[in-house]
């Protein structure tokens, strides 16, 4: 049985590859040598009017669709407002949004505001977008750790460049349809 070694010797397999390459980079597509390229759109400027608040936090986005407890969280969205659960037998907040404390069982926590704040606990920078979501990118998603303790999940609004772990952010809440938003962070403009 032949192999790809075989068939196509190392020194072919690599000419091919850079040739694949250097043709995605000059149509505009793809990665040179392991560096993403910039998009035509280059949205890191949009994002600086963004975080600046000289432009609305908006972009394209699919609506969750949800059921349970995440109903009414994402009601609370649509509201404007960062809401997470507390447990007062654990005296312990909860976040993904639940109808049982998942550590004492207690049923039907309280909904409480969470106060916005929190850290980049890790993150990502995607540089693949979905069809119809191109203009976005790069873009970065992150786990972010609360000043409560619970993370969350949620995109952060800057220049890839500039998320750090440990950087301090804030909500904010960014629409994703004309009737639907939800939560992002953007870094909390640091003090000189």
């Amino acid at each position: 049985m032949a192999t790809v070694s075989d068939r196509f010797p190392l020194d072919e397999r690599r000419q091919s590859c850079w040739q694949l390459q250097r043709y995605l980079h000059d149509h505009g597509v793809g990665v040179l040598h392991g560096h993403p390229r910039r998009p035509a759109f280059d949205s890191r400027d949009y994002v600086k009017l963004m975080v600046t608040g000289q432009a609305p936090l908006s972009f394209s986005g699919t609506v969750p669709e949800t059921r349970g407890e995440e109903t009414r969280y994402f009601d609370y969205c649509q509201q404007g407002k960062l809401m997470i659960q507390w447990c007062e037998p654990c005296e312990e907040y909860l976040f993904y949004p639940r109808a049982v404390c998942p550590l004492c069982l207690e049923a039907a926590p309280t909904w409480v505001e969470a106060s916005g704040g929190g850290t980049v606990f890790t993150f990502t920078v995607h540089h693949r977008f979905p069809q119809g979501m191109e203009e976005q990118g790069p873009y970065v998603v992150a786990v972010v750790e609360l000043d409560e303790g619970v993370r969350l999940m949620s995109r952060v609004i800057s220049n890839p460049d500039d998320v750090t772990i440990g950087l301090r952010v804030e909500a904010r809440f960014a629409r994703i349809t004309a009737t639907f938003q939800v939560p992002v962070f953007v870094p909390v403009p640091q003090e000189v």
